[in-house]
């Protein structure tokens, strides 16, 4: 095919997976009770590493690849249409947007799916606070303070954990050369335990607390890779010190990375959670679309277990949201 149509192809594809990816953490969120609501967002995060799986079994046919993406990508849509047709609307977003009687069909219609009957309370509060008022923008994280400092906090928080789970790419693949396959399988299982764990640590400890382990963690054996890298320079293959600390930093990097997206929507009001998830994933991957210009200049280990501290410091400056109610509008953050 022509490079062009295979380039345009591809980033309609990544608009519409980048776009689904950010609007299903936030309806989740939104749809679920604050207890549930880290467990629901590792669950997601748990399904997309699963995805390492599938590729490992299904490649292992050896179909031509336009069979596979239009497979896939048929599959994925369908799956994504039948979803959306039954899950309701949030009815949190519903009421910062002002629509009093979407917002009664929701409830209903969630209600209906649990069994209940008469959800008046929850009802009742929804469509009290729904005032509409001005549309909101990516701009709006920066005229509010308050709004401001979570964006910039956050922000790079994000980029810097999305450029390092880039940069395991470069090394990951030296594990095991001779088959793909049984390293997608490997992806699959460390990722989707990282998830897990990061989702049990989110929910026992707090969400800071939970990020921090696993940025320190990521750092830890980012460094410890750095080194002996530095004990092998000579070889072209992984000795198995490089082997084991690039396996803990890919599980440790998942797991920040699946948190840090719980976290992020838990720190933004209902009005502008969308926007300032959308916003602040367009930034990361920018950043990292700008990675590989810098890999001849840096030490991608050492920069990687660098940025793993410096999010540290990120995390510890926002506030503990576990097990408190998410604002809904701008106004109740200043």
């Amino acid at each position: 095919p022509n490079p062009m149509v295979l380039v345009f192809a591809s980033g309609f594809i990544g608009f519409a997976t980048g776009g689904y990816n950010a609007s299903s953490f936030n309806l989740a969120i939104e749809n679920v009770s604050v207890a549930l609501a880290g467990i629901c967002g590792s669950m997601i995060n748990g399904s997309f590493e699963s995805n390492y799986f599938i590729i490992g079994a299904t490649f292992q046919l050896e179909f031509d690849w336009r069979y596979y993406s239009l497979g896939y990508a048929a599959v994925s849509a369908l799956a994504i249409l039948m979803i959306s047709l039954y899950i309701p609307e949030s009815p949190k977003w519903l009421a910062s947007q002002g629509k009093k009687e979407e917002v009664k069909n929701a409830i209903q219609k969630i209600a209906s799916i649990n069994g209940i009957k008469e959800p008046l309370d929850f009802e009742v509060e929804c469509i009290e606070k729904s005032s509409g008022g001005a549309e909101v923008s990516s701009l709006d994280l920066l005229r509010y303070p308050s709004l401001r400092y979570a964006a910039l906090n956050m922000g790079m928080s994000l980029i810097f954990t999305e450029v390092t789970y880039f940069m395991l790419g470069f090394y990951l693949p030296k594990i095991d050369e001779e088959n793909i396959y049984r390293l997608c399988f490997i992806y699959g299982a460390i990722g989707i335990s990282a998830c897990l764990l990061s989702g049990w640590l989110g929910n026992l400890l707090g969400r800071k607390p939970a990020l921090i382990i696993c940025y320190v963690g990521g750092s830890l054996s980012s460094f410890a890779f750095c080194y002996f890298t530095a004990q092998n320079v000579n070889s072209s293959s992984l000795d198995m010190g490089q082997v084991v600390s690039i396996l803990l930093a890919k599980f440790f990097i998942s797991a920040c990375e699946s948190y840090n997206c719980v976290f992020l929507q838990e720190c933004f009001p209902t009005k502008i959670r969308n926007t300032a998830y959308g916003t602040l994933l367009v930034c990361s991957r920018l950043a990292t679309n700008a990675m590989p210009f810098l890999l001849g200049i840096v030490n991608p280990p050492l920069m990687m277990g660098s940025m793993m501290i410096l999010n540290t410091f990120f995390i510890l400056r926002m506030a503990e949201t576990k097990g408190k109610i998410i604002p809904d509008e701008i106004i109740e953050l200043t």
